[in-house]
């Protein structure tokens, strides 16, 4: 999107989940403990940045929990402005598609869980975005000193369909980019037909959300307490 509306971005992808920021996960059964190198990666992270006191963070989760680790290691370092813009968060962030179905007005996380839009999150997610690798479970350092993720590889059949998703995504994105809200809105209001299409075997979406994750109401306040984000005004 920054090439079609011709802005110079930088680009940062950086290895922090709930397993290596050492988050609890009811969607797991082991114990996840904060790694050891996370506050270097932090450090690592900044010192490779371009001149700047400005974050806007794009997705890393949902609920928020992995943006707020974000939030307090950047603003630790005197970073002036951390704007979490989440394309489908359901947490007490921006996020894209909130905004245009709500007319630009706040979305709580709790209203909207069990509504047929969580299908279409969790299968962007689920069939897409994770699925390059399976997961980042640890983090290491490498020969120089670096701090890298540990991947673990995922089935050839997951790695090409998730290839294919994105692929979907780079080749029609122009096709959206002067789409109005009211446009854009009509397509996000007929996921309920895309998953009735799903549960009779037309592969496009998932037929059900998946489990959400316990104590999201304790990570919500813990974000909207920590007084950490910068929050822009979105004008659709």
């Amino acid at each position: 999107m920054a090439d079609i509306k011709g802005q110079k971005i930088q680009i940062i992808e950086i290895p922090v989940n709930r397993n290596t920021a050492g988050i609890f996960n009811n969607q797991k059964m082991n114990k996840v403990e904060k790694s050891p190198y996370l506050d270097l990666l932090f450090d690592q992270t900044i010192s490779s940045m371009n001149s700047t006191n400005s974050v806007v963070e794009i997705e890393t989760g949902i609920y928020g929990t992995t943006s707020l680790v974000m939030a307090q290691a950047f603003k630790s370092k005197n970073f002036e402005h951390y704007h979490p813009l989440k394309f489908y968060g359901l947490g007490p962030n921006l996020s894209f598609v909130h905004a245009v179905l709500s007319d630009g007005n706040e979305w709580i996380a709790e209203n909207v869980e069990n509504t047929n839009l969580m299908v279409l999150l969790d299968t962007m997610e689920e069939l897409g975005m994770e699925k390059f690798y399976k997961s980042v479970e640890h983090l290491k350092l490498d020969s120089d000193g670096i701090v890298k993720p540990v991947l673990v590889p995922v089935s050839p059949q997951e790695f090409e369909i998730a290839s294919i998703t994105n692929q979907v995504i780079i080749h029609t994105a122009a096709k959206y980019s002067e789409l109005n809200n009211c446009e854009v809105k009509n397509m996000l209001n007929n996921i309920g037909t895309l998953t009735a299409f799903s549960k009779n075997g037309f592969p496009l979406t998932l037929s059900d959300a998946i489990p959400s994750m316990d104590s999201k109401e304790e990570h919500f306040n813990n974000i909207k307490n920590s007084k950490l984000f910068d929050y822009p005004l979105l004008k659709l």
